[in-house]
């Protein structure tokens, strides 16, 4: 072995411990999180196995995180991270996130929330639940996005009715930049139906549409602000989720 080849693998090796020795902090104070909407209090640990405390997007609280960086994603311009979320916050879960200049890039990421915190303003609890396999966001919106969501919420007696739904689920799209999220459930007669919209700007929409025969679910229904029409009750909403 020639005494270049010797000094290439020298250079490989110092440059992995390096990286491996690397505080978090110097990297994440390198990268303009706040750009795209990320603070957090604290950082320890290196690269491979660091802690993330204070961490909170566009507003949402999100708790602390162990971090570990994939050091080769800098080379094609991008801070790669798994991130594993502590449950503290909004969401519990974790998988890959990317940011680059292009913008936000998931992979293999699963989150679940508390149905009550989210901006959702009819009265239910339960779990919601998002497992993306991979989904590309830039400054004009939703580019590709493959994944479901599911929820349980309908099944833990809603607005304290003496009554259990059907659990919804359903695909994510992409639409003009806009997230779309169609949901479905049936139990027996009763069908329940929720379209959801996530814009590029921070909107949201969302659409319910129930067939049910229980005239209990049917008087609460219109209580909340359902409307009738050919048998469907509906309701639509509007608002900003971040």
């Amino acid at each position: 072995m020639n005494t270049r080849w010797l000094a290439a693998i020298f250079a490989a090796c110092f440059a992995v411990v390096m990286i491996a020795t690397l505080p978090m902090a110097v990297v994440l104070r390198a990268v303009d999180l706040p750009a795209h909407g990320v603070v957090f209090s604290r950082v320890s640990g290196t690269v491979w196995n660091g802690e993330i405390a204070g961490l909170a997007w566009r507003g949402h609280d999100l708790g602390g995180a162990r971090l570990a960086l994939r050091p080769l994603s800098l080379f094609i311009g991008r801070l790669g991270v798994d991130i594993d979320l502590d449950g503290a916050g909004l969401v519990d879960g974790g998988g890959f996130i990317a940011l680059s200049p292009g913008g936000l890039h998931v992979r293999d990421l699963a989150l679940s929330a508390d149905v009550a915190d989210l901006p959702i303003l009819l009265p239910l609890s339960g779990r919601v639940a998002l497992d993306l396999s991979r989904a590309d966001v830039n400054a004009a919106g939703c580019r590709q996005i493959e994944g479901s969501v599911r929820t349980d919420a309908l099944k833990n007696r809603p607005a304290g009715l003496d009554w259990s739904g059907p659990e919804l689920k359903g695909p994510m799209t992409c639409s003009e930049g806009a997230i779309m999220i169609p949901m479905r459930g049936a139990a027996g007669s009763e069908t329940i139906g929720v379209a959801m919209t996530l814009g590029k700007d921070g909107s949201f929409g969302v659409r319910v549409d129930a067939r049910t025969p229980n005239a209990a679910v049917l008087s609460v229904l219109s209580a909340i602000g359902f409307v009738e029409s050919d048998g469907v009750m509906t309701l639509t909403q509007r608002g900003r989720w971040i």
